[in-house]
């Protein structure tokens, strides 16, 4: 008789009956469009990260002049440079960041060199343009570090591809506020010779806060399942971007997308991506661990005049956990994904092989 309880002949039907959970739902929202600065949530959402961590994750962009503040409406995760989002979060909005993805500050000041600009000591006399908000906050500190103050400064607009580095070009700016990654490789494609400009790195003067973090409002960390699933993409994410850098022609190939790119765009992500990749902890096993004492210089620096009493800035306004329990939860996946690969090993060298049978 047939053993209709045997646990083979119940597999069927059991399967039969399981769905797969849903998976749970995110909204990333991102401070600019879609490029190589945000190349390792793409890679996450292209090789499966995301999905094999039960999440389902909608990437939101920005226009190209956007400010980079948050938050976006309907976001659950939002990523943004420190500057502006503490910037936010000192205004009275409770932002906690969860992870600092970019250790290294992008902020430079672009400056042609037949301006007779060579060194900070050059300034005097020239016009120097700057974005508003908190580039413009810190380009006057510095200026005013160096003693610098006869300088011009120039509302800058942020403004996308060319129209962004036209004053430059045009001569009728000395200089120009720029991101290494962005701005800097506009000039390249507009055939600029490297060595006809100035770049001042704002990180080598210690001025500039790190570039982009990821950001989420405070009252949801007090939820478990809000926790946990920001732990869960976090984890996906840095996985993602630990791919990217360890792949880079991967990574630009996801950031463009399915729809074929023509060479010039695929040129531009690259060259934007090997920059971005320089902005990050110079460790992976650290990537995204926000530094404490990057925290409070970020603070310090964007005192705005008058001083503004430190207690009255969100001093506070990180966590490590969501990193630390991302990091545990990566552990645990290698430490499996390393036991299933030593189970099919063992199982491959048991396999029987008739011609390797002794005659």
């Amino acid at each position: 008789m047939r053993d209709f309880f045997s646990k083979k002949s119940l597999l069927i039907p059991i399967s039969l009956c399981l769905t797969a959970a849903a998976p749970a739902r995110i909204v990333l929202h991102l401070s600019a469009p879609r490029q190589a600065q945000f190349a390792g949530y793409y890679v996450a959402e292209a090789r499966g990260f995301y999905a094999r961590a039960g999440l389902a994750v909608t990437i939101r962009q920005s226009p190209p002049e956007s400010d980079d503040a948050p938050p976006a409406p309907g976001a659950d995760i939002w990523s943004a440079p420190l500057g502006p989002a503490l910037a936010a979060a000192a205004s009275g909005l409770a932002l906690t960041n969860i992870a600092q993805i970019f250790h290294h500050p992008a902020l430079a000041l672009f400056c042609r060199r037949d301006s007779g600009i060579r060194s900070p000591t050059d300034f005097h006399h020239h016009r120097i343009g700057v974005w508003p908000g908190i580039p413009a906050h810190v380009i006057a500190l510095w200026l005013a570090h160096i003693n610098n103050g006869e300088a011009t400064i120039v509302p800058t607009p942020r403004l996308p591809g060319l129209a962004g580095v036209a004053p430059l070009l045009s001569q009728h700016l000395a200089c120009l506020t720029g991101l290494t990654y962005d701005q800097g490789v506009t000039l390249t494609e507009q055939g600029t010779d490297p060595k006809t400009l100035t770049i001042f790195p704002l990180a080598e003067y210690g001025l500039a806060p790190p570039a982009d973090g990821l950001w989420v409002r405070a009252d949801t960390l007090s939820d478990p399942e809000k926790r946990a699933l920001y732990t869960r993409f976090l984890a996906a994410s840095l996985a993602g971007w630990r791919f990217a850098l360890s792949h880079p022609k991967i990574a630009v190939t996801d950031t463009l997308g399915a729809t074929p790119a023509s060479e010039p765009a695929t040129l531009r992500q690259t060259r934007m991506f090997a920059i971005v990749a320089k902005l990050m902890q110079s460790s992976l096993q650290r990537l995204g661990y926000l530094e404490p004492a990057a925290y409070s210089r970020a603070i310090t620096m964007l005192l705005p005049p008058p001083p503004k009493p430190l207690s009255a800035w969100p001093e506070h306004a990180y966590t490590h956990q969501i990193w630390r329990d991302a990091e545990k939860q990566e552990q645990r996946q290698s430490k499996r994904k390393f036991l299933l690969f030593l189970k099919k090993k063992k199982q491959k060298d048991f396999i029987y092989n008739p011609a390797s049978d002794p005659k």
